[in-house]
């Protein structure tokens, strides 16, 4: 939320009244770094400061979060417009090898708190019938990704 390209595109967004939904994964951490010593305000008030509507989720649970965001969803749908919706959220792992500098407690904490395993222990025979079928579908298509040739430009010059 520092950089120019996110102010860009929520100043045309709007200008333009785009039918756009940002989804932001706030785990109040960058990188190494704890959101509170690099980032000044708050999304929201960057959000609220190009009058684009807003949403802040907390709620780990799938079915909530369905619910909370659909009417907000479908309104972009329907009227055209952007919409940020801010879900809070933990990292679970390092951005890169060797940067997670977080204690092992709240590591732990935050593992025992995610959605996943959430779901896993109250939905067990649904979850273990589908998640292969979502498993197979993600390699399937990093593998086709992954077999794609490199985009090249032509008339680039260095």
């Amino acid at each position: 939320w520092g950089e120019g390209s996110v102010y860009e595109t929520l100043n045309m967004s709007k200008l333009w009244e785009l039918p756009l939904v940002v989804i932001v994964e706030n785990n109040n951490i960058s990188q190494t770094t704890p959101s509170l010593l690099n980032r000044a305000g708050t999304i929201e008030g960057r959000v609220r400061g190009f009058n684009i509507d807003y949403i802040s989720i907390i709620s780990r649970d799938v079915w909530e979060c369905r619910e909370l965001t659909a009417p907000s969803i479908e309104k972009v749908r329907q009227k055209s417009g952007p919409l940020v919706i801010e879900f809070e959220t933990d990292r679970l792992g390092s951005h890169s090898k060797g940067d997670d500098t977080r204690p092992l407690e709240l590591i732990k904490k935050i593992k025992k708190n995610d959605w996943f395993w959430a779901l896993q222990e109250k939905y067990p025979e649904q979850f273990h019938r589908i998640l292969p079928m979502v498993q197979e579908r993600i390699e399937k298509l990093a593998q086709e990704i992954s077999s794609r040739p490199f985009s090249s430009w032509s008339g680039y010059e260095n």
